[in-house]
């Protein structure tokens, strides 16, 4: 994923969310009373544990490549403290929110073809569609949309993709796991996104 800034200063990437999946054990909330303190002040970041799972959210604009050190360390604790040696599945989700004009400049964004006559293709304003793209670790599902942004007070490209590994999965496999999950997450992105749009963001 670009974490660099669009040529309006809006960054792309606005959420990132890892959920990690597990046998459903009985959970001793009172011990993780810690981890509150080790998250930013800010709110920026969020860590949700459930009974048979944990889930890891950021809305600091950055992807998993920059979370990796925090994130394993929160990961690791949290699975020592449970005595979890494996992990049923993993999702790790990506939501981009790309600003527009107008609702048919989603065309200078999106490498997608409608296989529809030009006459047609020309006077549509916007679409809502969703795939899925295999990989050798699981699947890779997309659903992109228009919406209104009231903080920019205008129409958006929001552009969600979420990546998925059924296990199991060893707890030392579990970060190898997310990385290539998180690459195949990079690769569908500048698919999906046409190369203008790219070539504004920096490298």
């Amino acid at each position: 994923m670009n974490e660099a800034t669009a040529r309006d200063g809006h960054i792309p990437l606005e959420e990132v969310l890892l959920r990690v999946e597990f046998e459903a054990t009985q959970i001793p909330q009172e011990r993780f009373g810690y981890i509150e303190q080790l998250l930013p002040p800010d709110g920026t970041e969020s860590v949700r544990i459930l009974d048979n799972a944990i889930e890891l959210r950021s809305n600091r604009k950055i992807s998993f490549a920059r979370l990796r050190d925090f994130w394993t360390t929160l990961l690791e604790s949290t699975f020592a403290t449970l005595d979890i040696a494996s992990i049923r599945a993993i999702s790790l989700s990506y939501f981009n929110e790309i600003p527009l004009e107008d609702l048919r400049d989603f065309q200078e964004y999106v490498n997608i073809n409608t296989g529809m006559p030009r006459s047609l293709k020309d006077r549509i304003a916007f679409f809502r569609t969703e795939f899925t793209y295999k990989y050798e670790f699981g699947e890779i599902h997309v659903l992109l949309h228009p919406d209104w942004n009231e903080e920019i007070e205008g129409y958006c490209i929001q552009f969600n993709m979420e990546s998925r590994k059924e296990g199991p999965v060893s707890v030392e496999d579990l970060i190898p796991a997310i990385d290539g999950m998180h690459i195949g997450l990079k690769d569908v992105f500048r698919q999906i996104l046409s190369e203008e749009y790219l070539a504004q963001l920096p490298q």
